[in-house]
């Protein structure tokens, strides 16, 4: 499955004989992000999420805890310029109480 994504972070790999229109491998990827000029609603947040789950599905199973060792990279997120509607807040939260490795920023909650 090749995803575009606005910015990938990958293994240091020989990239010389890789074309625009070619895909690095799935496990050579450490982590992405997603950045969208728009308001949040559920369908998009949800999206995200299941572009995680096909790309780095640890980050799904990975739990978040207090005590948790900080990595060298950030987590997979998401950015809108907007806010979160109420249906992607709700979204949010479910990630929020399942612990899940990703992070959701907005308007609300800015990314700086």
């Amino acid at each position: 499955m090749n995803i575009c994504c606005d910015v990938a972070v990958i293994q240091d790999l020989d990239l010389t004989r890789y074309k625009t229109f070619h895909a690095v491998p799935n496990d050579s990827l450490i982590t992405f992000a997603e950045a969208k000029h728009m308001s949040a609603y559920a369908e998009l947040v949800a999206g995200f999420v299941g572009m995680v789950f096909e790309l780095t599905p640890s980050k799904l199973r990975r739990i978040r805890t207090k005590t948790q060792k900080p990595t060298n990279h950030i987590s997979p997120f998401l950015y809108v310029s907007g806010i979160l509607y109420a249906t992607a807040q709700g979204i949010l939260e479910t990630i929020r109480n399942r612990k899940f490795d990703i992070d959701i920023y907005s308007n609300d909650d800015p990314l700086t």
